[in-house]
């Protein structure tokens, strides 16, 4: 945006003056009666192009030189797209003629009414306001001060009392591209006595259907063309953005303090076409305030205090747009940084455990696409403390984050982690460079408060109690389902001190044969509740495509010992698990099967035989009931309990 201001100023720059300069000399040299033609050829001359006068002309001599003029149009550059490079309804032009004989031009007065330009680059970057060879390239912003002293030709001798442009059109066309901007409604009024005096510009402009009113004060514009600097003071205010600045500015460098208010920046990036989604949750209200330094396309802030939505803080930023993205780089302290508003939408969807009864497990996980795309608007090196983080529905309490954002990869490292009343360090990478969106996680913490862990990542809340966890994780997938399919890892896991809710193993397994005979007829009549507490728990396990495996899980509690093995499928909510209980006499395996916020418990009756407890046996036959009898030793028949167990083990 701002090559196309600068483009914009000094095309428009060189228009202004060389028509001022040829309306106020020809005239004067020029006899009355041929004025016409050979101000037309005068201008073919100096600029190479046909200046076409179609409505009538007026010149008076005495007491001023005024020339009033209607129905003028300047021809465009060789290849433009437009006809001509400028139109003018009617232009009115009042000069003082005794300083004309001393060499200078006193304007009191300079009008153009109705006045549309157009402006383009060609493809080979050639804007059509420059005049002269072909070989010419067009200018570049200026990088270095102008000479400070002499050397502004024209400008040394100008005066200007008023100048005004009304309901002026501004067009741009870049051919390179294609990009057409167009901002009308241009009423403007500019004061430029001298370039020793102080230069004010007011009016409004209006750019797609949004009025922007513009108020500029500026010191000695001699100053501003060289390498002294002036005070300036400018300001731009619209529904869309409010911006004041007050400080020294030069063609080289523009220092002072900044003051800019966003209503929206998603719809301020819309208006300006810069990249952001139409629609989503974040990039609402935007602020920030600090001291500014900006110098060819490198713009740095310091002392800044940032709020964007609701986040505040404090820190440095400087920005490159010289690049095909804009290049940020800095540091910056916050007390919250929400994540999940910028995420796109689907990415910040529902991590809870409320999966489908009966074993189907299909909902849960979003398939609503994921659109990481605003991670292309600029690249990104940036340190970042924070006393709290959210990402989709994980809560770190306080971290230092460096990111990297090169691409649309985002790399961060989060150091001196606080989570979940525990410690440790992550590293989390996604990737939206491709065309599918790529997730790397690796965490490493300690003493963590595990069933608000696992409740906030996979929606499992089963299992409580401190403990230590590592986990090195990735995948791939444009939903949140793809990207839990594809899931592929490993890890561990040593917690202390908690409980297995929903199963109680000392229950469903007592020593006494009659009581596991009970157990198992209530698990058979409508299956198991109440809690497993432990000591320990410890295990590591595989994941590939989603599926969790682990076969080497250990269970500690007084009284209780247990050893697991098996899988939970993350895709579809379910768990196909089997624990061995060791009680004293007696080891009978559970397996645990189903979705997993409502799984089954039954014994493993055939893992009961192949241990080798027979007597268990016995006891299990006896406490089954006996159709149509009382609950004792059942008489015998097929239609006994007996019956039953003896079909299923012989």
């Amino acid at each position: 945006m701002r090559k196309l201001l600068i483009r914009v100023g000094i095309g428009l720059g060189i228009v202004v003056v060389l028509l001022v300069a040829a309306v106020i000399i020809v005239p004067l040299v020029v006899p009355a009666e041929t004025y016409r033609d050979q101000l037309v050829a005068q201008v073919k001359s100096a600029t190479g192009r046909d200046l076409r006068i179609d409505g009538p002309m007026h010149v008076s001599v005495l007491p001023r030189l005024a020339i009033e003029a209607e129905k003028l149009a300047l021809s465009n550059a060789p290849g433009a797209q437009a006809k001509e490079m400028m139109t003018l309804g009617k232009l009115q032009a009042v000069v003082e003629l005794m300083p004309l004989i001393h060499g200078q031009v006193v304007v009191d007065k300079f009008v153009m009414v109705d006045p549309v330009i157009d402006l383009e680059v060609d493809k080979q970057g050639r804007g059509n306001w420059i005049t002269g060879s072909p070989a010419q390239p067009a200018p570049a912003a200026p990088s270095a001060a102008a000479p400070s002293g002499g050397g502004l030709g024209i400008l040394d001798s100008l005066r200007l009392g008023q100048v005004t442009l009304q309901n002026g059109t501004l067009n741009y066309l870049d051919q390179r591209n294609g990009h057409r901007t167009v901002v009308d409604k241009i009423n403007m009024t500019v004061s430029f006595p001298d370039l020793d005096a102080p230069l004010k510009v007011s009016g409004s402009v209006q750019y797609k259907s949004v009025p922007l009113q513009v108020d500029i004060d500026a010191g000695k514009t001699r100053d501003f063309l060289t390498a002294a600097g002036t005070p300036v003071s400018f300001s731009a205010a619209s529904s869309m953005i409010n911006f004041s600045f007050k400080g020294n500015a030069s063609t080289a460098q523009t220092t002072g303090t900044i003051d800019l208010k966003v209503p929206s920046l998603r719809k301020l990036s819309g208006w300006l076409d810069a990249g952001l989604p139409a629609q989503g949750p974040g990039f609402g209200p935007f602020a920030i305030a600090g001291k500014l330094s900006l110098r060819g396309e490198d713009l740095e802030f310091t002392n800044a205090d940032i709020s964007l939505d609701a986040i505040n803080g404090k820190g440095q930023i400087a920005v490159n747009g010289s690049g095909p993205r804009p290049a940020i780089k800095g540091d910056l302290t916050i007390a919250t940084l929400d994540l999940n508003p910028y995420l796109g939408p689907g990415a910040a969807g529902s991590a809870s455990g409320g999966g489908a009864g009966g074993g189907h497990g299909e909902t849960g996980w979003s398939d609503a696409p994921i659109d990481m795309s605003e991670l292309k608007a600029a690249d990104v090196d940036f340190k970042l403390s924070a006393n709290a983080i959210q990402f989709k529905k994980i809560h770190i309490d306080r971290s230092a984050v460096t990111a990297h954002l090169v691409n649309g990869k985002l790399d961060l490292n989060l150091t001196d982690l606080t989570a979940y009343q525990g410690s440790g360090k992550a590293d989390v990478v996604v990737d939206a460079s491709g065309t599918e969106p790529a997730l790397a996680v690796t965490v490493n913490v300690t003493n963590v408060q595990v069933q608000a862990l696992m409740r906030d990542t996979i929606g499992f809340e089963r299992l409580t109690g401190k403990g230590n966890l590592e986990l090195s994780v990735a995948s791939r997938g444009r939903s949140e389902r793809t990207l839990i399919g594809a899931l592929n890892g490993k890890g561990s896991l040593n917690v202390a001190n908690g409980e297995i809710t929903g199963l109680d193993l000392l229950k469903l397994l007592n020593t006494a044969a009659s009581a596991v005979g009970s157990a198992v007829t209530s698990v058979l009549s409508g299956g198991s509740s109440g809690t497993t507490p432990f000591s320990h728990l410890t295990g590591s396990y595989t994941i590939a495509a989603g599926i969790v495996h682990n076969n080497d899980l250990r269970l500690e509690s007084p009284g209780l010992q247990a050893e697991g093995a098996g899988t939970v499928d993350l895709p579809h909510r379910t768990i196909d698990y089997k624990v061995t209980p060791k009680v004293v006499g007696l080891g009978v395996p559970v397996i645990v099967r189903g979705p997993w916020d409502n799984p089954s418990y039954l014994p493993d009756l055939a893992g009961i035989v192949k241990g080798g407890v027979g007597g268990a046996i016995d006891t299990l036959k006896g406490a089954l009931p006996v159709p149509g009898g009382g609950g004792g030793k059942p008489s015998g028949g097929s239609g006994s309990g007996s019956g039953i167990l003896n079909g299923i083990f012989k």
